[in-house]
């Protein structure tokens, strides 16, 4: 780890004293800029299992009632459900991620349709999972976003929420003491002055984002062991390959920090007049080679999958590829990172920390981490982990190999541990149809602590290990929180049904009496209270609602769900031109934004805003955009340059089928 001699950096072992982990100066002015701990959470967890479907539909409607008459607390009802739900040993599970319990109220009926359907498993991105617990039987992977993923006030509300996480901050803050001037957390959750672009400008240069990146995967790492929710296998992109290492033991999270700062700053000693940039292609290596073969100083850094590849190379040459790219009518997109990481530029940088690295003794990983450039996971011995490091700045990195590697290891659970999505989306597009499931902990647009909370959820449902009760601990409730149990609930159900049959025989049997004296004629009787009259099956005068008759739990209306909208009107938009089979083009594009993103079309809602409610992050915006237009207009070269302008800023699907509508209609 780093320790401060005579003004340069020292490595040391990881494991050795704890003096060496003694912040270089005065931690106080990073950690004041970390978010204090909240005690209420914004979003709580639900879940209920059962043997069977129609069990579990009959438990949910069952707390349903209960809960709309208990008042209990939204923490005190999720501790609740979830140790019921760890005690039933079914294996069909609901969870549901809500505000409160009047919003839980408002979700469960969307919940209890998608039950009703029988389409499992489920993953709504709106916040519902549901599945069959044990079928999962697979290992689970932990994957570690690298520079690039990192934004102003990432995994904030995850920090205030669960100590642990914040923890993970704290340490990393206590061993950069001193060394950055303002502070590193203060660009990491910055104060409210300053407009968005400085603040992701000033977490962009690479020595500060890197540890706090590094900080920010170990958040949600231990945010998700202290859940249940432990790897056996570990992988990073890019530098996230240095956070799966201290995942694994490799290194503590002091050296992680100081290590990452040191890595940045070799780049940035190393640098002459250009760092660098890098770009985003939404296509695979092979046909990005071909286009570029004739440019030089461009190099193919990252093979993230068969639809995205990024290369890195010189200012000036990326930009001419951008250019080459663009007039090819491949959807292209710059990264906002500080170096042209992993080309033939970072070789100064290389040398520099390759001499700190030498420094270092490194523990043995604990479970397996597979390395970006072999695909492979990386040996034990130290001298072997130091080789592949020493190399990792100027190597591509092969992150489609490492998945294909995780998959053939046994690994079915991906789990992405850091800020936003971009690596789920890369998985799924990597393993397409095969058996398994990738989940964020950070959707973009969502927060972070609902977001967390879903990838629970969705984990838990799927059958993979996942154990709540270190969450409820860690925020003290009690052994036995006051809110009743399904059973309860459903007693409580057939009391009312028994007396509002009693009340109704009796209301006939006096109406009858009552006629036959002729003392009310042919009036139907009234209640004492002078109301109109009341249907035949009236609500009891119990505040706890009766069952229902029909699948609604609440009187509240239910939320709409995610879904697909029905395509709009001829009247109302721009004609839509007939593709290839005569298919709307809402379909085509539900269908294209489906197979990009991992989601059934029918819950991608065409008015639902594409990175708040989907997930999708630029980068698989202008993907999705280029193969909906080469499906639709397949003979038209590269579309005015406004178009693009206008089309990848559209903020839903149904602004994009308007945009290429338009297009169409003015295409030769």
């Amino acid at each position: 780890m780093l320790s401060e001699t005579g003004g340069s950096a020292r490595l040391r072992s990881p494991h050795s004293d704890s003096a060496t982990l003694e912040p270089a100066g005065d931690p106080s002015a990073e950690l004041r800029a970390i978010p204090a701990p909240q005690s209420a959470w914004s979003h709580e967890l639900f879940v209920w299992r059962d043997d069977t479907p129609q069990g579990l539909l009959e438990r949910v409607r069952g707390s349903a009632r209960g809960l709309d008459a208990a008042g209990a607390g939204a923490a005190e009802v999720s501790c609740r459900l979830w140790r019921e739900a760890s005690a039933s040993g079914g294996r069909v599970a609901l969870a549901v991620v809500a505000a409160s319990i009047d919003d839980l109220l408002t979700r469960l009926p969307a919940a209890i349709r998608h039950l009703e359907s029988g389409r499992l498993p489920l993953h709504d991105p709106s916040g519902i999972a549901a599945g069959t617990c044990g079928d999962g039987g697979g290992k689970v992977a932990f994957l570690f976003p690298g520079q690039g993923s990192q934004y102003p006030g990432m995994l904030r509300d995850l920090v205030e929420s669960i100590p642990e996480a914040r923890q993970a901050f704290a340490q990393a803050g206590r061993a950069l003491a001193g060394r950055f001037d303002p502070p590193v957390m203060g660009f990491v959750f910055p104060a409210a002055a300053g407009s968005e672009r400085e603040q992701q400008a000033g977490l962009t240069r690479t020595d500060r984002a890197q540890p706090a990146i590094g900080a920010a995967g170990m958040a949600v790492c231990r945010a998700l062991r202290l859940a249940g929710v432990v790897p056996d296998m570990a992988g990073g992109h890019s530098y996230g390959e240095y956070v799966a290492l201290c995942a694994a033991g490799v290194l503590d999270e002091a050296a992680l920090a100081r290590l990452s700062e040191a890595r940045g700053r070799s780049i940035l000693d190393a640098a002459r007049a250009d760092l660098g940039s890098m770009a985003a292609v939404a296509e695979g290596p092979e046909r990005i080679a071909a286009i570029l073969a004739a440019e030089p100083g461009v190099t193919l850094a990252n093979l993230n999958g068969p639809r995205q590849t990024v290369l890195s190379g010189a200012r000036a040459a990326i930009e001419r590829a951008v250019a080459l790219l663009e007039a090819r009518g491949v959807g292209v997109r710059p990264i906002p990172v500080g170096c042209a990481f992993h080309s033939p530029l970072m070789a100064p940088a290389r040398d520099l920390l390759a001499a700190a690295l030498e420094k270092i003794r490194f523990a043995a990983p604990r479970l397996p981490v597979y390395a970006n450039s072999t695909g492979e996971p990386h040996a034990a011995e130290e001298a072997a982990i130091a080789a592949v490091l020493k190399e990792h700045l100027v190597r591509p990195v092969r992150f489609g190999d490492e998945i294909e590697a995780m998959y053939r290891d046994g690994a079915r659970f991906f789990v992405e541990a850091g800020p936003k999505n971009v690596l789920t989306g890369l998985v799924r597009q990597i393993l397409g149809a095969r058996p398994h499931l990738a989940v964020a902990c950070d959707l973009p647009g969502r927060g972070s602590l609902p977001s967390f909370l879903l990838a629970l959820g969705q984990l838990w449902t799927a059958g993979a290990p996942v154990d709540l009760e270190g969450l409820f601990r860690a925020r003290g409730l009690a052994a036995r929180a006051a809110v009743p149990t399904a059973a309860q609930a459903e007693a409580m159900a057939m009391f009312q049904e028994t007396m509002r049959q009693f009340l109704e025989t009796q209301r006939a049997v006096m109406t009858g009496f009552l006629t036959t004296q002729g003392e009310i004629g042919n009036r139907e009787a009234r209640p004492a209270h002078g109301a109109p009259p009341r249907p035949p099956r009236p609500a009891p005068a119990s505040p706890v609602r009766p069952a229902p008759a029909a699948p609604a739990v609440h009187a509240v209306p239910p939320r709409a769900p995610i879904a697909a909208a029905p395509p709009a009107p001829a009247a109302a938009g721009p004609a839509q031109p007939a593709t290839s089979a005569a298919r709307p083009l809402t379909d085509v594009l539900l269908e294209i934004a489906g197979d990009r993103t991992g989601y059934p079309p029918e819950m991608l809602g065409l008015d639902a805003n594409l990175e708040a409610d989907l997930g999708i992050d630029s980068i698989k915006r202008v993907e999705i955009i280029a193969a909906f237009r080469r499906a639709v207009l397949p003979s038209m070269g590269e579309p005015p340059a406004s178009f693009m302008e206008r089309v990848t800023a559209a903020k839903t699907l149904r602004q994009i089928v308007a945009e290429v509508s338009g297009l169409a209609e003015g295409a030769p």
